[in-house]
């Protein structure tokens, strides 16, 4: 008797997205285009209040790897991620930026190196920034000249403990992009958010495993032409207690303390001190930024 149920897909892409209008169809093209094609992307709405649900049913029309669903009210970023993982299946996974774009062999030659090399439980290619300037040369040409490598990803290997201290010195997130073993990233999730909290997620991934760097391959990744937006702005829309935004850093201190062992903790005691003064520094010198735009009869925050 035939079965009517499909193929699981080989990787399943999760794209969660708020108010995306301005990129979506930049990432979906370009995962569209990937010459890997056993996949499925799952893209998660969480309310959005712009033309994200329109565009993203006219590709469900289109290509029948495309599923969307739509929430009635944003349910917060972590809460979004965590969906399209759970709707998840298949052996791989990766999480898509709403604006991000991958070079057109980023799934196949990642996917190729997993399935040859089973102690990595992740791979990505090189990352590379664009913005409204650079795109062009994204977009059009996949032509960007990168100044050095290794700049926003790097290579994970070896035991636990000189993985923890490279991630602390690195301290760049952007591995949480790459491909992943689905079951290793889904037992590695953190529910509850806290800032650092994709550096942590990747503390508990690289406990089953390395991670890989692919070299000839790109995820570019957006950044603002304008200057970084308010980091305590940010912090309060995510509903984050004063306190916890003041000493911002300490939820993951504490977190790393429970989680990555007392040896490695204390090895690295110096490097949780670093961090932590130079999140204080960094809310000083907004306090203080703050303070001179409501004497010169600014807004308090910036974009």
């Amino acid at each position: 008797m035939e079965s009517n149920e499909k193929p699981i897909p080989k990787i399943c892409i999760g794209l969660p997205v708020y108010n995306g209008e301005k990129f979506i169809r930049n990432a979906i093209d370009s995962l569209l285009a990937q010459t890997y094609t056993n996949f499925e992307i799952i893209i998660s709405d969480n309310g959005s209040n712009d033309k994200t649900e329109l565009i993203c049913k006219e590709y469900v029309k289109k290509d029948c790897r495309v599923k969307y669903k739509r929430h009635k009210k944003n349910m917060g970023g972590i809460w979004n991620f965590n969906y399209v993982l759970e709707e998840a299946k298949s052996e791989y996974f990766m999480w898509a930026g709403v604006d991000d774009v991958w070079s057109s062999k980023f799934l196949e030659k990642n996917i190729v190196f997993l399935e040859s090399n089973k102690k990595y439980v992740g791979s990505i290619g090189e990352v590379i920034t664009y913005n409204s300037i650079s795109k062009e040369l994204i977009f059009e040409k996949e032509k960007y000249v990168k100044d050095k490598n290794f700049e926003h990803v790097h290579p994970i290997i070896g035991d636990y403990g000189k993985k923890v201290n490279f991630i602390l010195k690195f301290c760049r997130a952007s591995l949480i992009y790459g491909i992943f073993n689905r079951k290793v990233l889904k037992n590695s999730f953190i529910k509850n958010y806290f800032p650092t909290w994709d550096l942590a997620v990747i503390l508990n991934i690289v406990k089953n495993g390395d991670i890989q760097v692919i070299p000839d391959v790109v995820l570019y990744r957006y950044v603002r032409d304008n200057p970084s937006p308010s980091k305590i702005k940010r912090l309060l829309d995510q509903n984050i207690p004063i306190l916890k935004i003041v000493f911002f850093e300490v939820p993951f201190t504490y977190w790393c303390a429970k989680n990555i062992g007392k040896k490695n903790f204390s090895k690295n005691v110096h490097l949780f001190f670093v961090l932590n003064m130079k999140a204080e520094y960094t809310i000083i010198l907004e306090v203080l930024r703050m303070c001179k735009r409501m004497v010169s009869g600014k807004n308090k925050f910036w974009i």
